[in-house]
């Protein structure tokens, strides 16, 4: 710590109140504070004055005595920012209280203030500006500062009136009358068995029915005398004999060497290609719907294509067609290899066909897409339910061997009746096929559906079982816990 001198003078500071020590000097001399640079004198007492900026109370009616007796003045020698020492402002508090401005009224409330001005809007009808005015330039002319046209400011528009505040006094009771009485609700039985009956109806209708005992013969060969196929077996028959003789005559034409007959050929090949491409897309919608409903357990077929215009209708035949092509190909291939070799290698096609076409079909329509020609659960179900598989195989290599023997006989004959014969043949050959594909489809996801249920019923006994050994192993840990 510092050790004063004995010459050091206490002094306070009367503007800041800062104590302070100042060297003793010659009387009379004046120095500056060092925190609010006012003057301070060595000679002032030590005591700390009571400062001017502090508010002490004074009686109420000396204050007013004081302040109303005697009027404002100022001391023109002392001025308020009189400069002090080395040119620091001699505070306002160092002054005498003689020399202040006391103004009368001091205690009393502020007069109100002036009324402020009302403004409003004021719009330029050439340019749309919107300017402000006053009430005091009603009348008079306004100059838009955009186009610079004067404009007469009209008088001030009216303030709004006040919003009505509703309440529940303001409003005016009305008395309720209905027209007519409510309806009376009858509430049945929760549990109402005509509803119970119809939801166990729908229930057993949705409701795969179980497979006949012999699926692949039962309601097979009879399907084209079900009254819902016969119309079409027979309407899809005569339209195929007339494509059949159109074909003969086309055959005959061209047999001729004539001018005539060759344009008359060209004439029945448009003819046929359109009435026998027409007769393809309208009789492979239904066969597809038959496949269809049959593997979904349906023993008469209901959702037959209403239209040859709709999705499926043009869907289906692409379908058929593309299995079609793509079981040829094989024995094509056979038959080119092998036909130098053997003379009976044509045969090769046929039964590459009769083979290859169910797996393809069954696969495009379990994908729902024609470039995936194999199916992995397709392929599954040919080793799953592999009896089904050769019995279908078996059947439809003697319902095409039947139906090619017959329509060739009607084909060597010629005659129209011959040729509706055969085309009646062949159209209910392939109803019947369709339709044995179709319980083939059946017999499979039925086998496939045991098989995912065996594996999830054997996934549950797996993990029952390793449930037991760890609730035995913990058994026999808490036995020896409690041994030790």
């Amino acid at each position: 710590m510092t050790a004063y001198e004995s010459t050091d003078v206490p002094v306070v500071c009367k503007a800041c109140g800062a104590r302070l020590r100042i060297r003793q000097g010659p009387s009379g001399k004046v120095y500056p504070c060092p925190k609010c640079g006012g003057p301070v004198d060595l000679d002032q007492p030590t005591a700390p004055p009571v400062l001017d900026h502090l508010w002490t109370p004074i009686a109420p009616s000396a204050a007013a005595s004081a302040l109303n007796a005697d009027p404002p003045r100022r001391i023109p020698s002392a001025p308020r920012n009189a400069a002090g020492p080395k040119g620091h402002p001699v505070p306002y508090s160092a002054l005498d209280a003689g020399e202040r401005n006391i103004l009368p009224g001091a205690d009393k409330p502020l007069p109100d203030p002036p009324a402020r001005k009302k403004y409003f809007a004021v719009v330029c009808p050439t340019c749309h500006t919107r300017m402000t005015t006053t009430e005091d330039q009603v009348g008079q002319m306004l100059k838009c500062p955009d186009c610079r046209r004067s404009v007469v400011v009209p008088p001030a528009p009216p303030p709004p009136k006040p919003r009505r505040l509703w309440s529940e006094d303001d409003g005016i009771e009305v008395q309720y009358q209905p027209a007519c009485e409510p309806p009376r609700v009858k509430i049945g039985p929760v549990h109402n068995p005509e509803i119970l009956e119809v939801a166990r109806a729908e229930a057993a209708r949705r409701e795969p029915p179980p497979l006949p005992r012999w699926p692949l013969v039962t309601g097979v060969f009879s399907f084209p005398c079900y009254s819902n196929v016969c119309v079409r077996w027979l309407g899809l028959s005569l339209w195929l004999a007339i494509v059949l003789a159109l074909l003969q005559g086309y055959i005959a034409m061209m047999a001729e060497r004539s001018l005539g007959s060759w344009m008359g050929a060209v004439f029945v090949s448009l003819l046929l290609f359109v009435s026998g491409g027409v007769w393809w897309i309208v009789m492979s919608s239904p066969l597809l719907a038959v496949l269809e409903d049959t593997s979904e357990g349906v023993d008469r077929v209901e959702n037959w294509p209403h239209s040859v215009w709709l999705y499926n209708s043009i869907r289906d035949p692409i379908f058929v067609l593309n299995a079609g092509l793509l079981s040829l190909l094989p024995g094509v291939a056979i038959d080119a290899a092998l036909g130098g070799f053997f003379v009976m290698s044509w045969i090769a096609i046929p039964i590459g066909s009769v083979i290859l076409f169910p797996i393809l079909l069954l696969s495009m329509l379990e994908v729902d897409s024609v470039f995936a020609p194999v199916s992995l659960p397709v392929c599954r179900s040919m080793r799953k339910a592999r009896l089904a598989w050769i019995g279908m195989y078996s059947e439809s290599a003697l319902l095409w061997a039947l139906t090619g023997v017959t329509a060739w006989y009607a084909w060597k004959n010629g005659s129209m009746v011959w040729l509706t014969l055969g085309a009646s043949v062949v159209v209910g050959g392939l109803f019947i096929y369709f339709r044995l594909l179709g319980r083939l489809g059946w017999i499979c996801s039925e086998r496939l559906a045991e098989e995912s249920d065996a594996g999830a019923h054997a996934d549950a006994d797996e993990n029952v079982e390793e449930d037991d050994d760890i609730e035995e192993a913990l058994a026999k840990r808490a036995m020896k816990a409690a041994k030790h």
